[in-house]
C-alpha cells in the first residue's frame, strides 16, 4: 500500500477501538515501557504526530510508523500494520513501540 492511501485509511480509522488491534508484544514484552494495551490505542489516537513508511525494505508498504509523544513529552515511535477483517474492512494493528 502506497503511503498516502495508508495515511488516509490510519486516519479514518485510528479512533475507532473496534477496529485498533494491539498485538500482545508491543505491551507485554516490555513492561520497563509501563504503557497498557490502552494507553497505546490512546497514544494512536493522538492528532499531533507523524505517519511515515517504514525504514525497513522488507516491510515497504506494509508496516508504517506513527511518532507522536506520550504524556511525559518523550517522543514514541509506534509500528503499525493496516489489514482487514473477515468482511474486508481495514482495521489497525499495532505490533510495536518504543521511545525514541
Amino acid at each position: 500500500m502506497k503511503l498516502n492511501e495508508a495515511k488516509k485509511v490510519f486516519h479514518a480509522i485510528r479512533r475507532d477501538e473496534n477496529r485498533v488491534f494491539v498485538d500482545e508484544h508491543a505491551y507485554a514484552d516490555y513492561p520497563d515501557r509501563k504503557f497498557t494495551e490502552q494507553e497505546v490505542i490512546k497514544l494512536i489516537s493522538n492528532t499531533k504526530g507523524q505517519f511515515q513508511d517504514t525504514d525497513d525494505s522488507d516491510y515497504l508498504g506494509k508496516r508504517f510508523f506513527w511518532r507522536t509523544k506520550d504524556l511525559s513529552n518523550r517522543w514514541i515511535r509506534i509500528v503499525l500494520e493496516l489489514d482487514k477483517d473477515e468482511e474486508g474492512n481495514f482495521i489497525l494493528a499495532i505490533s510495536a513501540w518504543r521511545h525514541l
